[in-house]
C-alpha cells in the first residue's frame, strides 16, 4: 500500500465490490470499486481489480475507462518497489490490445524483478505457446511444475508445447497425468487435448470419442466442435467439415483457427470467393507467418501511384508458386518488390517479374505504397485451381553462368537423369498436413527401373536417409557436390540438368514448377486444396503428373504407377 491509508468508508466498499464479484455481479462490483478508488487514488486494490475487469470482453468496463487504467497502471509501475501485480495487469492489457511482444517484455521484467511471483512465468508460458515458441514455453512450465507439481493447468499446457514439438509420446504422458490431477471444470479441456494427440497419433476413433466427451462435460466446446470438424476434413466428408466450422463460428465469430480450417474446406469444395475471404482471417492471428513492412497500409485493391510490396509468407513452396502473379499487376501498370528472405532474391530478381527484392532490414523503396501478402493475390485477383490465370510459363529461369557450372560438374549422361525430394518441412506438417512427406525406403521399388541416374536434392531434415537402405551407394558420382549446394538457382540449375523431380508435396516441387521441370508429385490421400480432390494434372503446373494415395497412408498405387511411368520414359529416352 502507498500513500495515505485508505478510508474505513473505501475499505468498505472495496470489500462489497469482492463480494459483488463473487456473485457473480460484475456491474455493480465495478461500482463499488470505482467508488473505493474515488475516496482514494493512491490505494492500488481497488485499481487492480478494476483493471482486472476491463480484462474481461464483455465485462462492465468501457474502452475509455480502460485507457484510463492503463495509464494509472502505468505510474504504479513506474515506481521504485512496484507491486507486481500493476506489471503484470499490466501485460495482460498489452496482450488484449494485440500487443503481443510488448507484453511478452513485460512479464520478462516481471520475472527479473520478482522471480517468486509465479503467475508471470505462467502467463509468459501461455503468451508463448500463442507465438508458437514451443521450447520456450516448454522451460518455463517446467520449472514451474518443479514449484507446483500436479497442476492440471500446467501440465496440460505443457503437453502442447510438447504436442508442437512433435514429442507425442510425451505429450501423450503428460496430458494422462493432467487428467489424473484435473478438477472438474478442467477436464473437458483435458479431454480436447488427448483427442488431439491420438489424432496426431493417427487414432482418430479415439480422438473423436475424446472430443465427444468433453462436449457431453461441457457443450459446445469451441475446440472439440472444430477437431470433429478436421477429422470430418481428413476422413473427406468436407460438407460435414463445412457445418461442424460454421457451428464453431456461430458460438466464436472471431476465431481465426476456424476460418483458416472452414476455408479449406470450401477451397477443396471449389468454393473459392468465399473460401478465399475465410483465407484472409490468417493474417489476423497473433501467428506470426510474416512480417509486415512497417509504415505502410495493406492493399486492398485501390489505384495505385506508387509501388506494391509483396510480402513472403509461410513456406517457400508459397512464394514459388504466387510470384506468378506480379506478372498480372505488372500488366495492370503496378510496380512491384519482392519482401522477404535474402535466399530467394537473385532468383526472383531473374524473373524480370519485379522491380526489385528486399529484406527486413532494407529500406523501402521511396515510392512504396502498399502491401499484400503474396497469397493473398489470388483472392485479390479471382484466381483458383478452376482459373488459375496462368502466367506464361515458365515464370522463373536460372542464369546461363550457374547451368553451365552444373553442366560441367554433373557430366554427360548415362541415361535419364532423376531428382529425388522426399520430405518437406516437419515443423510445417501437422493434423492435416500430416503424412504428405515420404520415407525414402517407399521408393526403394523406383531401383528396379534400370538405367537412371538418381540425385538427391533433399536437404535438411530427412537428408540423413539418403545414406541408409537401398539407395545408398545409387547416387550420381557428384552427389557429394549436390549435398554442398543449398543456393536455390544452384538448386534450379541441377534440377534443369535432370529429366524430372520425384517429389512430394513441398517446396521444391513449386520449384520445378516455376521452372518448367517435369515433376511427378506424390500426393497424400488428402492433397491440400490446390491439388484438387481428384485428377492427374493441374493448370498450375502444365509439366506436373499427379500420382495420388487411393487409400489413406498408403504410397504403394501412387509408387506403381510412377514406375511404370518411368519405364515407359526410360523406352522413349526422355
Amino acid at each position: 500500500m502507498n500513500g495515505t491509508p485508505p478510508s474505513p468508508q473505501s475499505i468498505q466498499m472495496h470489500n462489497q465490490g469482492i463480494q459483488y464479484l463473487q456473485k457473480g455481479n460484475e456491474k455493480e462490483a465495478a461500482d463499488a470499486f470505482r467508488q473505493a478508488l474515488s475516496d482514494n487514488h493512491n490505494w492500488i486494490e481497488p485499481l487492480l481489480a478494476l483493471a482486472e475487469l476491463a480484462l474481461k470482453p464483455s465485462g462492465p468496463i468501457k474502452a475509455n475507462e480502460q485507457n484510463k487504467l492503463r495509464r494509472a497502471l502505468k505510474v504504479q509501475a513506474s515506481k521504485i518497489n512496484p507491486d507486481p501485480r500493476a506489471l503484470y495487469l499490466l501485460s495482460r492489457h498489452a496482450e488484449q490490445s494485440g500487443k503481443m511482444e510488448k507484453a511478452v517484455k513485460l512479464l520478462e521484467q516481471l520475472i527479473r524483478d520478482a522471480p517468486s511471483f509465479d503467475l508471470a512465468s505462467q502467463q509468459l508460458a501461455v503468451l508463448f505457446l500463442q507465438l508458437e515458441r514451443w521450447t520456450e514455453a516448454e522451460k518455463l512450465l517446467c520449472i514451474q511444475i518443479k514449484r507446483h507439481p500436479n497442476q492440471a493447468h500446467l501440465l496440460l499446457n505443457l503437453s502442447v508445447a510438447l504436442l508442437r514439438q512433435n514429442r507425442l509420446k510425451e505429450a501423450l504422458e503428460t496430458a494422462q497425468e493432467a487428467m489424473v490431477h484435473g478438477s472438474e471444470d478442467q477436464k473437458p479441456s483435458i479431454h480436447v487435448n488427448l483427442g488431439t494427440i491420438v489424432q496426431e497419433l493417427g487414432q482418430r476413433d479415439e480422438a473423436r470419442i475424446e472430443y465427444e466427451t468433453a462436449l457431453l462435460l461441457k457443450p459446445n466446446h469451441i475446440n472439440a466442435l472444430l477437431n470433429l470438424g478436421v477429422i470430418a476434413m481428413q476422413e473427406k466428408q468436407l460438407s460435414s467439415a463445412e457445418d461442424l466450422f460454421r457451428q464453431v463460428l456461430k458460438l466464436q465469430p472471431n476465431d481465426i483457427r476456424t476460418h483458416v480450417n472452414l476455408a479449406g474446406a470450401l477451397l477443396l469444395q471449389e468454393k473459392y470467393q468465399e473460401g478465399w475471404q475465410c483465407y484472409e482471417k490468417r493474417l489476423q492471428g497473433s501467428s506470426k507467418i510474416l512480417n509486415a513492412p512497417r509504415g505502410l497500409s495493406p492493399w486492398k485493391g485501390e489505384q495505385l501511384s506508387g509501388s506494391l510490396i509483396l510480402v513472403h509468407e509461410q513456406g517457400l513452396g508459397d512464394t514459388f508458386q504466387f510470384i506468378r502473379y506480379a506478372a498480372l499487376l505488372k500488366e495492370e501498370g503496378i510496380r512491384c518488390y519482392f519482401y522477404g528472405p535474402n535466399k530467394l532474391h537473385s532468383l526472383l530478381e531473374r524473373s524480370c517479374l519485379l522491380e526489385g527484392c528486399i529484406s527486413e532490414n532494407d529500406k523501402l523503396p521511396e515510392d512504396a505504397e502498399a502491401w499484400i501478402a503474396l497469397m493473398s493475390l489470388a483472392a485479390h485477383l479471382g484466381a483458383s485451381p478452376r482459373k488459375p490465370l496462368i502466367t506464361p510459363m515458365p515464370y522463373l529461369s536460372i542464369s546461363e553462368k550457374h547451368l553451365n557450372h552444373w553442366e560441367t560438374i554433373l557430366g554427360p549422361q548415362s541415361g535419364p537423369r532423376i531428382a529425388l525430394h522426399w520430405q518437406g518441412n516437419p515443423d510445417h506438417e501437422f493434423t492435416i498436413s500430416r503424412g504428405r512427406s515420404i520415407a525414402l525406403a517407399t521408393l526403394s521399388p523406383l531401383l528396379d527401373c534400370a538405367g537412371i541416374e538418381w540425385i538427391s536434392l533433399q536437404k535438411g531434415p530427412g537428408s540423413e536417409q539418403a545414406q541408409e537402405g537401398e539407395f545408398a551407394g545409387r547416387w550420381h558420382k557428384k552427389q557429394s557436390n549436390i549435398d554442398d549446394a543449398w543456393c536455390f538457382e544452384e538448386t534450379g540449375a541441377i534440377l534443369q540438368c535432370c529429366d524430372g523431380l520425384i517429389s512430394s508435396d513441398s517446396g521444391l516441387a513449386h520449384l520445378a514448377g516455376a521452372l518448367g521441370i517435369r515433376t511427378w508429385l506424390l500426393l497424400p490421400w488428402l492433397a491440400e486444396w490446390r491439388w484438387g480432390k481428384d485428377g492427374d494434372s493441374t493448370p498450375w503446373y502444365p509439366n506436373h503428373i499427379l500420382l495420388r494415395q487411393e487409400n489413406e497412408n498408403d504410397w504403394s498405387k501412387p509408387i506403381k504407377e510412377l514406375k511404370q511411368l518411368l519405364t515407359i520414359c526410360n523406352g522413349t529416352n526422355i
